[in-house]
């Protein structure tokens, strides 16, 4: 299977599966995970959130001040995340393809979303992230 027919599978396996997904992981608190994280930022930063799913992470930070982008390959769970949390901006779009400004971000949240990069599309994917940190990012 080519890289492409696995980034498919993907976004076919969560938009079948989202609102089951969003009903699992709901439960799931992000405090505990993102304690550390926070510490590090100031207050109103902007975090990337890398395979946001349905918001739920989205929601805590946006909750917590921050301005947030939601990116994920869905388009199901981008309208699920775009209706628990209207004061974030979400994006449909794969890990690999990702285009933002360069220096737009202060920091990047990616819980469980950077395993579905292959290992040869990794590097990139990484050169690409770092160049939307701002310097400090």
């Amino acid at each position: 299977m080519g890289e492409q027919d696995y980034r498919e599978v993907t976004r076919q396996s969560y938009d079948q599966t989202a609102h089951e997904y969003q009903e699992n992981t709901l439960k799931l608190q992000p405090e505990v995970k993102a304690k550390a994280f926070l510490s590090y930022l100031a207050p109103k930063s902007k975090i990337l959130d890398l395979g946001c799913g349905p918001g739920r992470d989205s929601k805590f930070f946006v909750d917590k001040g921050y301005e947030v982008i939601g990116v994920d390959i869905s388009p199901q769970m981008i309208a699920l995340a775009r209706n628990s949390v209207p004061q974030a901006n979400f994006l449909v779009s794969d890990i690999e393809s990702l285009k933002l400004n360069d220096e737009s971000i202060d920091a990047i949240w990616a819980s469980a979303s950077l395993l579905h990069v292959s290992k040869k599309a990794m590097s990139g994917v990484l050169e690409n992230l770092y160049r939307t940190l701002k310097p400090e990012g």
